[in-house]
């Protein structure tokens, strides 16, 4: 198994430091494997996509003014 180094803000480390009794790692561990699975998925349907990226970016556009139009 591989290992991650990550820096945490001093906030994040005092609420850890003051709860040992959890399994920090673990958490860490299927938080991560969950965020990537979500990614797979993601690359998957990307993959089969006959999408373009220019039409990608004019839904995206027409996406954003139709929300902003409607919680003005």
């Amino acid at each position: 198994m591989s290992s991650l180094t990550i820096e945490i803000p001093t906030d994040l480390q005092h609420i850890i430091q003051s709860h040992e009794e959890i399994d920090w790692k673990s958490i860490a561990r299927r938080s991560l494997y969950d965020y990537a699975r979500k990614l797979a998925v993601v690359d998957q349907l990307a993959e089969k996509s006959r999408f373009k990226e220019s039409d990608v970016e004019t839904l995206d556009k027409s996406i954003k003014n139709n929300l902003n139009q409607k919680y003005r």
